[in-house]
C-alpha cells in the first residue's frame, strides 16, 4: 500500500483500498484468508502527515476452549505522523516518522502489517460463555452434556493439604 505523498492536498483526505494478504506478506497466517478492508485518513498540514488506519478484516479462529473454528470481524486502528521537520521528529518514537528530503512515496504495508498481528486476540474463544470440552470424554459441552461423573478430589493437591494439616497442629 504505496501513498503518493506530493498529490496529496492540506488538509483532510480519504482513502479506502482493499489491500491483499500476499502484499502483507501475510499468506502463510491461517487467520488471515481474504483481503483486509483499510480506510485511511490523511491529515496534512505544511510538511507534516497525520495517518489514521482503520482496519477491518475476517479472521478464521479455532477457539482455545472447545476446539470449533468459526469466523470473527475484527478491527484495528493506529495513528502514525510523518514529518520532514527534524524538530518535531523524537528518536525511538512509534508514531513520529521521519521524511527525507526527497522522499515521494510512503510504503504504509510495514504500520498496516504490525497493526494487524497486534489486533490478533491472545485468548481466542468463539463465544465469551463457552464451555470446552469435557477433559475425560472430550464431548464438547456447549453442544451436548458428558455422562462423566464429576469428582471434587483432586490427589494432586494432598501433598499441600498435608503441609496445612501440619500448621494446625
Amino acid at each position: 500500500m504505496k501513498i503518493k505523498i506530493t498529490n496529496i492536498p492540506e488538509g483532510i483526505s480519504d482513502f479506502d483500498f482493499a489491500v491483499s494478504i500476499k502484499e502483507l506478506v501475510l499468506e502463510n497466517s491461517t487467520v488471515f484468508s481474504e483481503p483486509v478492508a483499510v480506510h485511511l485518513e490523511i491529515q496534512k498540514f505544511a510538511s507534516n502527515y497525520l495517518f489514521t488506519i482503520q482496519a477491518k478484516y475476517k479472521g478464521h479462529f479455532t477457539c482455545d476452549r472447545c476446539l470449533s473454528e468459526f469466523v470473527k470481524e475484527i478491527e484495528a486502528s493506529t495513528r502514525i505522523t510523518y514529518t520532514a521537520d527534524e524538530t518535531l521528529f523524537v528518536e525511538n518514537s512509534d508514531d513520529i516518522r521521519l521524511l527525507h528530503p526527497h522522499q515521494v512515496i510512503l510504503n504504509l504495508v510495514p504500520e498496516l502489517r504490525e497493526m494487524l498481528l497486534l489486533s490478533l486476540p491472545v485468548k481466542v474463544l468463539c463465544s465469551k460463555g463457552c464451555q470446552g470440552i469435557c477433559p475425560n470424554c472430550g464431548a464438547n459441552l456447549n453442544h451436548e452434556t458428558c455422562q462423566c461423573q464429576k469428582t471434587t478430589y483432586d490427589s494432586r493437591w494432598d501433598a499441600l493439604k498435608s503441609l496445612i494439616d501440619q500448621e494446625e497442629k
